[in-house]
């Protein structure tokens, strides 16, 4: 009796596949076959189905794609406006813009975006705006035509003493931006 219960199983399954293999062949009873005749109705239902869902997926993928191109003029114009300092008062312009929103209690990483300008191009010249918010006549001390690393390579070595026990305090004061020196 077991083994007739197995066998049923078995056609069962086999019934159920040969019924969907028939139909994925075009010969099933609810599909015609190449053979069979057919209403043209009856053939431009599923396509007119397909041909929707097909649009549908067009239309989708067109509204992402204008969504996506959109964004990347956005970000581009961002770039853009991300202006590069040429010299040191514009080196202490920047500098001045994200301590506001630092000071207006902004992250450091937020002030940088709002600023429009790279945390690294006011990292690394950084030293020419606090020794210019600490001590101007220092910075008076260089003249001729140096690029911007440079300088800001001459003020680091020139924040010694009591100069930089200034900075320090005016950077827990909030009066400076708070990088290590």
């Amino acid at each position: 009796m077991a083994e007739s219960v197995r066998a049923g199983a078995n056609s069962v399954t086999a019934n159920s596949y040969n019924t969907r293999a028939r139909t994925l062949a075009g010969g099933g009873e609810d599909h015609p076959g190449p053979t069979q005749r057919t209403n043209k109705t009856t053939l431009n239902k599923p396509m007119s189905q397909a041909v929707r869902q097909w649009k549908n997926k067009v239309e989708v993928l067109q509204d992402r794609t204008d969504e996506l191109e959109a964004e990347n003029s956005f970000l581009k114009q961002q770039l853009e406006e991300q202006k590069e300092a040429n010299n040191s008062t514009e080196v202490i312009s920047r500098y001045r813009n994200v301590l506001r929103f630092v000071q207006k209690g902004y992250r450091m990483s937020k002030a940088f975006k709002k600023a429009h300008v790279s945390r690294n191009g006011i990292k690394h010249t950084a030293a020419i705006a606090e020794i210019y918010f600490a001590d101007r006549t220092i910075l008076d001390e260089f003249q001729g035509d140096y690029k911007l690393l440079d300088l800001a390579k001459l003020c680091e070595s020139r924040i010694v003493g009591e100069l930089a026990s200034k900075i320090i305090e005016m950077k827990k004061k909030k009066e400076l931006l708070p990088f290590k020196m």
